[in-house]
């Protein structure tokens, strides 16, 4: 889910002209005429371990949902 997505790994801050175009910027607050500011972001780099925390929590949440649904059909064809 996107709420859960910023709190997976603390983003990055810098201060300047921003992150390179791959990253996923989380918030920017732009000041003056030539775009520099604060930017908070998430790099590149990072897009496997967020894959990975959101498949493992997908997962869990899935086999319960599996297992109530098989209980439920059964249940109903005794």
């Amino acid at each position: 889910m996107l709420i859960l997505r910023p709190h997976y790994e603390a983003p990055l801050t810098v201060r300047g002209s921003g992150p390179a175009l791959t990253a996923w910027v989380v918030s920017q607050t732009i000041t003056g005429l030539h775009g520099s500011g604060l930017f908070t972001y998430q790099p590149r780099s990072r897009f496997w371990t967020f894959q990975f925390i959101e498949g493992g929590w997908l997962l869990v949440l899935a086999v319960p949902l599996g297992a109530a649904a098989v209980w439920l059909v059964r249940r109903r064809a005794a």
